[in-house]
């Protein structure tokens, strides 16, 4: 069911839980692109990824490196399968 504007109730949700964050796309494949994430990584309160169990560590922007950075960051890495385990490599991407 849509509104007089035409939302959802789910695109609502979306607008109203996502209020007033910034968000970037960034080829971390790039040289400039891992400069920015870790330049992002000095100045933000959080970073959330959901790659695969260790692409980001090919790049140097694991959490052990950018804690060096900022030791304060939370970092929150949401994947299919977890951190440990044997299905960890596997990739995985839900929308729920």
């Amino acid at each position: 069911m849509k509104d007089k504007a035409g939302a959802t109730p789910r695109t609502r949700l979306l607008h109203l839980g996502n209020r007033g964050k910034k968000s970037v796309t960034v080829n971390i494949s790039r040289p400039e692109g891992q400069k920015l994430v870790r330049e992002l990584a000095k100045i933000s309160d959080v970073l959330i990824e959901n790659y695969k169990f260790g692409d980001l560590a090919r790049y140097g922007l694991a959490y052990g490196d950018l804690k060096t950075i900022n030791p304060r960051l939370v970092y929150c890495s949401v994947t299919g399968f977890g951190q440990t385990g044997p299905y960890r490599e596997r990739p995985r991407f839900t929308i729920s």
